[in-house]
C-alpha cells in the first residue's frame, strides 16, 4: 500500500509539475499575439487619420442633354475623373473652353461616353460645341 500511495504522490507530483510548466509558458504566445494585434491597430488609426473624405478620388457621371449638363456645376477633388454621358441622339463633342488644361473629347456617339481624370486644380468652364450651355467644374 505503501508503495501505490508514492507512486500516487509521484504521479500527483509529475502532473502538478507539468500543468505550472504549460501555465508558466502559455502566457506568453497571447501576449505576443495581443502585442500585435495593438501594434497593426495603432498603425491603421494613424494611417486613417492622414486620409480624409475631402482628400478622395472620385468619380461622377455628367449627362449631356438637348437642355445641356446636367448637373450644370460641379466640384470635385484633384485627381478625379468625370464621365460625360450623351444622352442625345447625335453626336456631342465636349471642349474646355477656359482652364488650366484644355481638352476636347472628339465626337461621342450616343450612349456613350467621354472620361477625363482632372489632374490639375482650378476652374473649369466646359461646353458641347453645339451648344451654348455650358458647365462650370471646381477642381481642388
Amino acid at each position: 500500500m505503501n508503495s501505490e500511495k508514492k507512486e500516487e504522490n509521484v504521479s500527483h507530483t509529475q502532473t502538478h509539475s507539468t500543468i505550472h510548466t504549460i501555465k508558466k509558458h502559455s502566457n506568453k504566445p497571447f501576449l505576443f499575439i495581443a502585442l500585435i494585434f495593438l501594434l497593426a491597430l495603432f498603425v491603421l488609426i494613424i494611417i486613417g487619420n492622414n486620409y480624409s473624405t475631402s482628400n478622395t478620388i472620385q468619380f461622377q457621371t455628367i449627362n449631356v442633354t438637348q437642355y445641356g449638363f446636367s448637373p450644370a456645376n460641379t466640384s470635385i477633388t484633384l485627381g478625379s475623373s468625370i464621365s460625360f454621358y450623351n444622352r442625345e441622339n447625335s453626336d456631342v463633342d465636349i471642349v474646355v473652353t477656359q482652364g488650366p488644361i484644355w481638352f476636347d473629347s472628339g465626337w461621342i456617339a450616343p450612349n456613350s461616353n467621354f472620361k477625363w481624370t482632372f489632374d490639375n486644380p482650378g476652374n473649369y468652364s466646359i461646353r458641347e460645341i453645339k451648344s451654348a450651355n455650358g458647365l462650370n467644374v471646381q477642381v481642388s
